[in-house]
């Protein structure tokens, strides 16, 4: 903020209502020329700066001011040990500058196409096989800002195949050929 002044010898105070809502939110002198002003929200807003000379004269200029939407930041995603064809828990994380509600999603098969999503960041899903599988995340804001996606490998391992039942007969006889069977489910 500049100020000038014929009064050579005039000292000057800036009063910054930040919002043009009465409150004053800064006060500085015209040596530094610097107000701050911090919004908590996207929008538009009137700025007003009022300019007091040491003689008791003032002047004031008003300004519009667009504050824009950040997108949620610090996107995390947590990856567990994941074992094939058991579900398994997911958590996404992330912080909104605006203090805007969080919607999270997750990307289970790296096609870019978001299979889940929720408020709370915490997923459940089960790989059917085995190996490395890309998983991705991100957050969006209420406003629908949305922060970059965050990708994570998780391992998928392989599970030994269960036997589940085995069907032999009671009584065979010796010599004799014998038909067994067995159920068994690989995971």
């Amino acid at each position: 903020i500049t100020a000038a002044d014929p009064g050579v010898n005039d000292t000057h105070t800036i009063e910054v209502d930040c919002e043009d809502d009465g409150t004053v939110d800064d006060t500085i002198n015209a040596a530094s020329g610097t107000a701050t002003c911090a919004y908590a929200s996207s929008g538009v807003y009137t700025a007003r700066a009022t300019v007091t000379d040491s003689d008791g004269d003032s002047s004031t200029e008003t300004v519009v001011v667009r504050v824009r939407n950040l997108a949620p930041d610090s996107v995390t995603l947590s990856v567990p040990t994941v074992n094939e064809g058991s579900a398994s828990a997911f958590t996404v994380m992330a912080m909104d500058p605006g203090g805007d509600d969080i919607t999270y999603f997750l990307d289970v098969n790296n096609d870019g196409t978001f299979e889940q999503n929720n408020a709370t960041g915490l997923f459940t899903f089960a790989f059917p096989t085995d190996g490395d599988r890309m998983v991705g995340a991100r957050a969006c804001d209420a406003e629908g800002a949305c922060s970059a996606v965050v990708m994570e490998t998780a391992s998928v391992d392989n599970l030994p195949p269960q036997v589940l039942a085995v069907n032999v007969p009671s009584t065979v006889t010796r010599g004799a050929p014998v038909t067994a069977s067995a159920v068994a489910q690989d995971p």
